[in-house]
């Protein structure tokens, strides 16, 4: 699985679980019946938050001690390099100008920013001591070199932390935006919640600064979770468990322990996944593997599915700003599927693919704005399934497979308390495929009003709109929010004849509320439309719940 870490668009973690296999599609089962690897992907609209340390800190400027003067040009020094043309527009409308303490603090504030705005950003400009004859005023600029960098968790040292400053150094001036790009890269570690730097002059080193870094420790998220989207096939009571914690091994490792299955009918589903990642040096890279097994078992049907997989990635962050990110995801996924019957192989897929993904956000006053896109590229090595094999669950797909699956969502603050979410997510192939790779809807991801697969292919697209209103009570302590949802999609198999499109429609009301660790939530699910050829409870208003406890 190709699992992006900051991509949480719908909860707290993803979760893909381990498929095992269905009848033919063009029974009357449907085939994501007996399908754990569409158990739902999230858990809660929880958003991530990511809050970039303090600004460096530099020792305010005083005003310097001259009498007004008329101000005919100006001299810098220190400056490596050409004085850059922005510079000189800065001071320029202060020419020919009567010039007192003031007029010099504001002139030297504007020569500092032009600095800063041509890529200069640790620029430290003052006024030394002088005369101004002629009118001529001396500027001595200090670019900014670190001559040490103290970094501290609480009250101990965190020299574990130091790759992410290795570019620190007393032989040339230091670019400040190398130094927020560090905050934020240290700041991505699951260990970490806040990063707070200051430079501070060294005393006894004229124009050396030491660049103080303290780090916050974050605690590691487990929760608990019962919901009630669960299916006809094992059950409507899910139950979730997620353990985390991090620097196991390492600095910058986090380890993710998932466990699912039916609280009142554990025997006929269960599945649990660990994952574990670690950071490479201290430029945002990361290294990934993921495991995981399942077993299922639902009642009405004789037989039992069982599946177990594989994976290993590699995260590269393409650009990381104060509201903004993008990351390079990719890996090889591994999957063995199986389904017996009577003691009796009935159903056999093995899948190989490598897969590539990039994840990005933005964030600004009042919107936000996610996507993520994941190409798969199926791969005919290590035993995948072939073309033709009896036992596939489609003979017709072939072992080289392409995919693009893309998710999109949009949040925009309509006022202090109502919120509109656009989401959508589609995916496109190059031809028939396996169970585990095709577009599912319905059920807590989208098409709320009927269980998880309800309709399938190889191509399908889907949106949902939201309104909600978050209204804060106990004096701000605790949260509710009401909401609307309205969600439509459509699903295709390739080279299935007699088969049309399949679609869904559905809306909903809910509400939740928060309060301290605990998130509460229900909606009524109302089905408006579904066109498929398998059975549904297509009529069906349905009582949807989840209560999530942070431990």
């Amino acid at each position: 699985m190709l699992r992006f870490a900051k991509s949480l668009p719908m909860g707290l973690f993803s979760f893909p679980l381990i498929s095992v296999f269905a009848p033919d599609i063009a029974s009357a089962q449907n085939p994501a019946a007996l399908n754990a690897a569409r158990v739902e992907e999230g858990l809660a609209d929880v958003e991530e938050q990511i809050d970039v340390g303090s600004e460096p800190a530099r020792p305010a400027d005083a005003a310097p001690d001259v009498r007004p003067f008329v101000l005919s040009g100006v001299q810098i020094a220190g400056s490596e390099g050409p004085v850059p043309p922005a510079v000189t527009a800065a001071y320029e409308p202060y020419l020919a100008t009567l010039v007192g303490p003031q007029d010099l603090l504001d002139l030297l504030g504007a020569v500092t920013a032009a600095y800063e705005s041509a890529g200069h950003t640790m620029t430290r400009v003052t006024i030394p001591p002088q005369a101004a004859r002629g009118g001529i005023l001396r500027l001595q600029v200090d670019q900014g070199r670190i001559g040490e960098v103290r970094i501290t968790r609480g009250d101990e040292a965190a020299p574990e932390y130091d790759a992410f400053f290795s570019f620190a150094s007393a032989d040339r001036p230091w670019d400040a935006s190398r130094l927020k790009h560090a905050v934020l890269m240290l700041e991505d570690l699951p260990e970490v919640g806040e990063v707070n730097a200051q430079l501070v002059p060294e005393a006894a080193n004229a124009g050396l600064y030491a660049l103080e870094v303290d780090v916050t420790q974050e605690d590691a998220d487990n929760f608990l979770v019962l919901d009630g989207y669960g299916s006809d096939s094992v059950g409507p009571l899910r139950a979730y468990g997620l353990f985390s914690t991090n620097r196991l091994l390492a600095p910058g490792d986090e380890w993710k322990l998932r466990i699912a299955t039916v609280p009142d009918r554990p025997q006929e589903f269960v599945t649990g996944a660990l994952d574990g990642e670690f950071a490479l040096g201290g430029g945002g890279d990361r290294i990934g593997f993921d495991i995981g097994a399942s077993r299922i078992e639902p009642g009405g049907v004789d037989g039992t599915g069982r599946s177990v997989r594989g994976g290993v990635r590699f995260e590269t962050p393409l650009g990381r700003e104060r509201h903004s990110g993008t990351w390079l995801t990719v890996g090889l996924d591994l999957r063995d599927n199986k389904f017996e019957r009577d003691g009796r192989m009935s159903r056999k897929d093995s899948i190989r693919a490598a897969r590539a993904g990039v994840y990005s956000y933005r964030r600004t006053r009042d919107a936000r704005i996610r996507m993520d896109a994941v190409l798969s590229q199926g791969l005919s090595v290590l035993g995948a399934t072939e073309a033709g094999e009896a036992l596939s669950s489609r003979p017709d797909a072939e072992p080289g497979f392409t995919t693009l699956r893309v998710n999109a969502g949009y949040r925009r603050e309509l006022s202090a308390n109502w919120q509109l979410d656009l989401d959508g997510t589609g995916q496109l192939s190059s031809g028939p495929l396996l169970s585990s790779e095709q577009f599912f809807l319905g059920g807590a991801i989208l098409g709320h009003a009927y269980d998880d697969g309800d309709i399938s292919g190889d191509d399908g697209i889907g949106g949902s709109i939201t309104i909600s209103n978050t209204i804060p009570v106990s004096q701000g302590r605790d949260y509710v929010i009401l909401s609307a949802l309205a969600e439509a999609g459509m699903a295709d198999y390739r080279r299935i004849d007699g088969l049309a499109a399949q679609s869904l429609s559905s809306a909903s009301l809910g509400a939740r509320w928060l309060t301290g660790d605990l998130d509460l939530g229900a909606e009524l699910a109302i089905p408006l439309h579904i066109d498929s050829p398998f059975e549904t409870d297509s009529d069906d208003i349905r009582f949807r719940f989840r209560a999530i406890y942070r431990l």
